[in-house]
Formats: C-alpha cells, sequence, structure tokens
C-alpha cells in the first residue's frame, strides 16, 4: 500500500489511510481480520464482545525524529488495548434497556506511543495484558460435557467454511513480529506551559502536508456512533497532531477524548514536544441543545466531533512535555557479559540463599551442600536417606529445610549445618499420595515451617516441636506464610485454601493456582493459574480479601509471581515467547498498563519458552531490577523495570545478560548484589 509522506524540518512523518477494512466475517481467519484480532485481544472469552464494525488495522500515523530516532506512532491495535485496559463502564441505552457490561462505545484514552524504534507492521503479536473484573467461567471438577449432536463420528466441516479455512494465509509468526528491541524514551511530564495549535497554526506558514487518518469507526444509527481519527498537518519548523476519540449515544451523551501534539521549537529554547490530553462528556442537551431532538445531524462524524468538542464540558485535562534528546536513541551497545565472581562443579536440584548462606541440594548421591554467598567456599555438606535426593529447599531465620524424594523434611542450622531434624510429610498411615516434597516454605523468622508433598501438607511449630498434618482434595501446587509468619495459604485445584479452616477459601474456578504471593503489606494476594491468568485478591479495609480482578493476555500457565521487595512491583511469569514475562504496578490504578520484559526469540527452547524462573533484587535501594533465568539459550538477564518505551504495552529489554550452562534456577543473595546461579552441573554467583 503507499505511503504518504510529508517532512517537517528534522522529522519525517509516514501516515497510511488507505487500507482496506478488516475483514469481519465469522468464517474469515486470515490476520487482517476480526476473528484474528479477537484472539489477540481475547474477546472470545465473553459472549457478544465485537470490534468496530469499521476496522483499518493497517492504517497507522508516524513522525520520527531523524536526530534521535525518536518516534511518536498511532495504530488501531494498541488504541484498542488501550481500549480494554480502560474498561469503561457502557453509557445507558435510550431505551432504557441495560447495556452488556462490555464498553460497546469502543472509549479509549490511548495517547499514541512513544517508542525509540519501530518494526515494519505498527502492531505485534501476543501482548495483549489487560485487567478484567474477577469471573470464574466455570467452577467444580473438570468433565467432559455430553456431544452437541448425534452424529456417529462427528459432523463434516460445511464446505464454504472449509473453503475459507483451507485458504486462508497463517498469521505471522510471533518472532517475525513481535520482538524489537526497545529503548527507554524520555517521560512525559506535566507542565504549566500554554498549550494551543490554533495559535501555532495562526503564528507559521500554512501548512505543507496534511494527512488524516481513520482507525475505525462504528455507526450503530440511529442508536449510537463511535470513531477514532487521527491528524496531522506540519510546515516548515512546525507539526501538529491530534487524535480523537468521538462517542455519540443518541438521546443520551457525548464524549470527546482528544490528545493533541505540538512540535514547535521557539530559536534558543528548548527542544521538546507538548502533548495536551482532554476528557469532554456531556449529556444529550449539551451536545444537541436543550429543544435538539434524539437525533441530530451535524454533518459526517469529523464534523460531528468538532461540534462536540466545543459544547461539551472538561471533565479532565493534562498539559505534558517530553524533552528531545539531544542524541540519538538507539540500541545500547551489549554490555560486556557477566563473569562469575565463583564457580564450583557442583550440579543442582533447587538452591535457596540467605544470610549470606547458599544451601543447594546436589544431584549426586543426595547431598546437601552449604557455601558461602560471598566467597563460594563450601560450609558444611550433609547426606539425605539413602536412595533420596533434594527436591525443594528454603532458608529462613538461621535455619534450612530441605524436602526430599522420599517425603521426609531435613532441618539445620544454616551457618554450621548441626541440629539435624527429620519430619515425615505425610505422616503415618498416609497412602496413595506422591512422595515428594515439592515446597518448603518458612514462616517469618524461622519458627514456623510447611512442607507440601502430593495432597499433603505439614506445619511444624519447631520452637514447640508441634506438628500439624492435613490432606487435601486436591494436588497442592503452592504453600505461602503471610507476612506475620502465623498464617499459610495452601494453593490447590480450584482456589487457595487457608490452614486456618474458619477462615473462607479464595475461589479462582475451574482452575489450579500454581504459585501465590503475598503482598509486603499483607493487603493483596497475586495467583498464578493453570489457565493463563492471574488472580488478584484485595482486603477490604481490616476485613477479608476479596477477588478483585484478573490479569489476561499471558500464552500460557502462569507458574510464578513474586512481589518486588516493598510491594512497588508485581512480577507474572506465563507461558512462552515474549508474551511470558509482565510486571505491572503493585496498586493498581484503571487504565494502567504493565510492562513487557522482552528477550531476543533466539534466546528460547523447543517450546518457544524464554525464561523458567524470575527474581527480585533484594536490595532497598535498587527494587526495580529484576533478573530472569533460562530458556533454550540458557541465558540470565537483567530488566530494569523502569527503564521502557511508552507503547501498548510498555516494553523492556535487557540491560545485561550472560550466557550460562543449562541454567535452572536464579535468586538474589540478601548480602550485597550477589546473583546465585544453578543448573549445567555448577553453582555460579555473579555481581550485578
Amino acid at each position: 500500500m503507499p505511503l504518504t509522506t510529508g517532512e517537517a524540518v528534522g522529522w519525517a512523518i509516514e501516515a497510511r489511510n488507505d487500507s482496506p477494512i478488516y475483514n469481519s466475517s465469522p468464517f474469515c481467519s486470515t490476520p487482517r481480520s476480526h476473528a484474528a484480532w479477537k484472539r489477540e485481544l481475547l474477546l472470545t472469552r465473553f459472549p457478544n464482545q465485537d470490534l468496530p464494525e469499521a476496522l483499518w488495522g493497517d492504517n497507522f500515523l508516524r513522525l520520527t525524529e531523524a536526530a534521535s530516532g525518536l518516534t511518536i506512532s498511532f495504530s488501531a491495535l494498541e488504541a484498542l488495548r488501550a481500549w480494554a485496559l480502560l474498561d469503561h463502564p457502557p453509557p445507558a441505552h435510550l431505551s432504557g434497556a441495560t447495556p452488556d457490561p462490555r464498553d460497546y462505545t469502543f472509549t479509549t484514552d490511548y495517547p499514541g506511543s512513544t517508542t525509540a524504534s519501530c518494526s515494519p507492521r505498527p502492531h505485534f503479536a501476543r501482548a495483549s495484558f489487560y485487567t478484567t473484573t474477577a469471573d470464574d467461567l466455570a467452577e467444580g471438577s473438570a468433565k467432559l460435557r455430553a456431544p452437541l449432536c448425534k452424529c456417529i463420528g462427528g459432523r463434516q466441516v460445511l464446505a464454504p467454511l472449509s473453503e475459507k479455512l483451507s485458504g486462508a494465509s497463517p498469521p505471522p509468526s510471533p518472532d517475525q513480529v513481535l520482538f524489537s528491541p526497545s529503548c527507554p524514551t524520555p517521560p512525559w511530564t506535566p507542565t504549566t506551559a500554554p498549550f494551543s495549535i490554533e495559535s501555532v497554526l495562526a503564528a507559521n506558514s500554512p501548512p505543507t502536508f496534511n494527512a488524516s487518518v481513520p482507525l475505525w469507526l462504528q455507526n450503530l444509527d440511529p442508536h449510537s456512533l463511535s470513531c477514532l481519527n487521527v491528524h496531522v498537518a506540519s510546515g516548515p519548523g512546525y507539526w501538529v497532531a491530534y487524535l480523537r476519540c468521538f462517542v455519540r449515544v443518541n438521546g443520551v451523551m457525548a464524549r470527546v477524548l482528544d490528545t493533541r501534539y505540538i512540535y514547535n521549537p521557539a530559536p534558543g529554547g528548548p527542544r521538546r514536544v507538548l502533548r495536551q490530553r482532554t476528557w469532554r462528556e456531556g449529556a444529550w442537551a449539551l451536545y444537541a441543545g436543550a429543544e435538539g431532538e434524539k437525533y441530530v445531524n451535524f454533518g459526517d462524524e469529523v464534523n460531528q466531533a468538532r461540534v462536540a468538542a466545543k459544547r461539551l464540558h472538561v471533565k479532565r485535562e493534562v498539559v505534558e512535555e517530553m524533552i528531545l534528546p539531544t542524541a540519538r536513541i538507539g540500541i545500547a551497545a551489549p554490555a560486556p557479559p557477566m563473569q562469575p565472581v565463583w564457580k564450583r562443579s557442583l550440579g543442582c536440584l533447587a538452591v535457596a540463599c540467605s544470610g549470606g548462606v547458599t544451601v543447594a541440594c546436589a544431584d549426586l548421591e543426595g547431598d546437601v551442600v552449604a557455601v558461602d554467598a560471598v566467597s563460594g567456599e563450601e560450609r558444611w555438606r550433609r547426606k539425605l536417606g539413602e536412595g533420596a535426593h533434594g527436591t525443594a529447599v528454603s532458608i529462613r531465620g538461621g535455619r534450612v529445610a530441605v524436602g526430599d524424594s522420599s517425603g521426609m523434611v531435613h532441618i539445620w542450622e544454616a551457618e554450621t549445618g548441626v541440629g539435624t531434624t527429620v519430619l515425615e510429610v505425610k505422616g503415618s498411615g498416609s497412602k496413595g499420595f506422591k512422595q515428594e516434597v515439592e515446597h518448603v516454605a518458612w514462616g517469618a523468622g524461622g519458627d514456623v515451617l510447611a512442607a507440601a508433598a502430593g495432597k499433603a501438607v505439614l506445619k511444624v511449630v519447631l520452637s514447640g516441636l508441634s506438628e500439624e498434618r492435613r490432606v487435601f482434595a486436591n494436588t497442592v501446587y503452592s504453600v505461602c506464610f503471610d507476612t506475620t509468619g502465623e498464617e499459610l495459604a495452601v494453593g490447590r485445584y480450584g482456589g487457595v485454601d487457608w490452614w486456618d479452616q474458619e477462615k473462607a477459601p479464595l475461589k479462582i474456578g475451574a482452575a489450579a493456582v500454581l504459585s501465590i504471593a503475598i503482598s509486603p503489606n499483607d493487603a493483596q494476594i497475586a495467583v498464578g493459574c493453570l489457565d493463563k491468568r492471574v488472580r488478584i485478591f484485595s482486603r477490604v479495609g481490616a476485613g477479608n480479601l476479596v477477588a478483585a480482578r484478573d490479569w489476561v493476555g499471558f500464552d500460557g500457565p502462569v507458574s510464578q509471581v513474586k512481589w518486588s521487595r516493598s510491594g512497588k512491583y508485581l512480577a507474572m511469569l506465563g507461558g512462552g515467547g515474549d508474551g511470558g514475562l509482565l510486571v505491572v504496578p503493585g496498586q493498581f490504578s484503571k487504565g494502567q498498563g504493565g510492562v513487557l520484559c522482552s528477550a531476543p526469540p533466539q534466546d528460547s527452547d523447543s517450546a518457544g519458552r524464554k525464561f523458567e524462573e524470575i527474581t527480585w533484587v533484594q536490595d532497598a535501594q535498587r527494587e526495580e531490577l529484576l533478573v530472569a533465568v533460562g530458556g533454550g539459550g540458557s541465558r540470565a538477564y537483567v530488566f530494569d523495570v523502569d527503564k521502557h518505551d511508552e507503547a501498548v504495552p510498555r516494553r523492556c529489554s535487557p540491560v545485561t545478560s550472560t550466557q550460562l550452562e543449562g541454567a535452572r534456577g536464579a535468586l538474589w543473595s540478601d548480602r550485597g548484589d550477589a546473583l546465585v546461579v544453578c543448573g549445567g552441573g555448577n553453582l555460579e554467583s555473579y555481581r550485578i
């Protein structure tokens, strides 16, 4: 498709406004179809979810400064992602009928994207993450449903559908369109600078380039209309642009969301771009007039939006500026590979680190080895029972607990390795359960321990040597203490149970809980689920936890959820590819998305997984550092999650990485900035 191009001093402008409307047939599955985008946006989760009827998915506007490489761009897919993140309540119908819970007006506060690079297509696959109201689509045990028809051997696919599917072009490979190394872009900061596009146009020579780019139109007249369009005009030394989302529900209300840009540097002034974001809204009488009919024709949708912008009241307005960089933004030169501070030949099945001691479960002869986290020197070595090997390890309060393959838990003093205590997880008489201890966890202070094997969980208080065992109805996938170290959460199929049986369980529907993380202030619990979502439970005041929202968009089970040291961030690891590692703010704000941490596609394993283990830095001054380890490349990546671009979602590339040998897991020492990694027959420590 041809591009329309223009120039302003130092800027290249590209606009595409003639792409065909995407195919809305439910029988079409080509990449340029509603069906493909509904899958990308997860609009197949609930009934009656559609896209705007006229969707120009390949239209875009892109402005790039030559000196810095900074790009401001607008596209339909990112705007729809922002619509899903905002999840604005739908306006009432004039008839009085209750609308569907989804926002049929496609109200979006998308301001455009600010990046340092752009791919040939202005969107990429498997990167739509947003929150939804917590809703269990199914409950109870999984069961096979009865056949939908009485045909023997199934019914043949209808011929027209079969032909369309057979001729459909496959969607682009995620590795071809998803990963684009991202660089952090300058921030948008509030400013009191005056903002007026009209004044800029009046003070300069007439524009030499104009372009209007439609992104979507949803015309449901005589009921409602909504549209999204972006416009640009440029002349010698300046350019202006604005993105406008217009909504009209006949006889009810009207709404205009504008994002407007000005680049008009004054001689000797700062090189900056100004951005104004406004939300205007009002009742129908304000838009159409006190005596206005239920339907008023103000011309085409562009002119209708112009009238609405003049008449409606401003609900929200902010003016921001971005100071343009003086040097070109580019992918930083690869950092030198990290060199290990120390390295021991020690194959590990599990590892834990605390108090300057690293304890590893060796994969040979069932040894448990403790080494100094700073020097790597061996402190002590212990043997498990005959034929057993370590499967899980945890350190807290000067004690180390190791679960083994025979269903036992061994406890030693972390510094010296003395004081052996051996406990059986299942207790006498438990038969038919999986023997291997898969999870061990300490309560705060290191006096209370929990261990899980199969469906059985042991909780022991060491100071009084009191033991309590419970057998759950389903396999236990995770155990986690709250910050007091007294209350124990147990993750299993269907939800989270509390050890205190008087407390109501946290239900998640028909899915297994693979991981649990309790925020440092005990106000939130994050639950990673087998069905590709993360449920956040929030405490209401000082009362009970309630299901607040689900994060969706992962392309596989969410195996790990981890809060940063103070709870400022929550990292969620699910599935493979670049859709696997998402970091979101600890304090949720409606419409605010997450940061997608990406790695090059060649660093995947045979199943497409990039990461197998994640861990936050334990230094309170460097809380934004996240380490991800694993994948076919066996690399350790260090992400600074505060350094990202302003796309939707925001993207973050590693600030450094290093090659490892068969890395299995990683964790931070709580003394200094040492990163301990196990795998490939070695136990290694790196300084970040």
